[in-house]
């Protein structure tokens, strides 16, 4: 039902893995078998096998390629979008807990959450915690929940 309104919406994608065994790429556990379907930078993950799967996250990132995609005018419920200044990031987001952390594959990242010790609500990459550094991406939480890893869970 996802992959269908996405495509009604943007039309066809531009790649389609197909039903491949994760490596945590996107966010899912090692060994899940999932599917990533990608209209320019809006790469979209479901889990399971063919005929049995469900949607479990999302990576809006401009490094994926396709800028000029209508997918880059995607905003989070509050109006954040890819390409906006960390000074929008911070004034959109200024009644929660932005958290600057340099992620293994992804660089520096920003960290959204309720409050400091809550669970990561969005992240992304940045070019810098400078103002008008921008946001590369917005990510939801990862579906991968270490301490239980044949359910996935998501926020998003």
């Amino acid at each position: 039902e996802v992959l269908g309104r996405l495509a009604s919406t943007f039309g066809q994608p531009t790649d389609d893995t197909g039903f491949i065994v994760g490596d945590g790429t996107f966010g899912e556990c090692p060994g899940w078998g999932i599917r990533v379907v990608r209209w320019g930078p809006l790469n979209v993950v479901l889990h399971g096998e063919p005929g049995a799967s469900s949607f479990v996250s999302y990576r809006l990132d401009l490094r994926y390629g396709g800028i000029s995609s209508p997918t880059t005018d995607i905003a989070t419920l509050s109006g954040l979008r890819v390409g906006d200044s960390v000074a929008e990031l911070e004034s959109t987001y200024s009644e929660f807990y932005i958290e600057y952390v340099v992620e293994e594959d992804v660089g520096l990242t920003f960290q959204l959450k309720l409050s400091q010790n809550e669970e990561v609500l969005l992240w992304g990459p940045v070019d810098s915690q400078a103002q008008d550094a921008l946001v590369t991406g917005i990510y939801s939480p990862d579906a991968c929940d270490t301490t239980a890893t044949t359910t996935p869970t998501t926020t998003a």
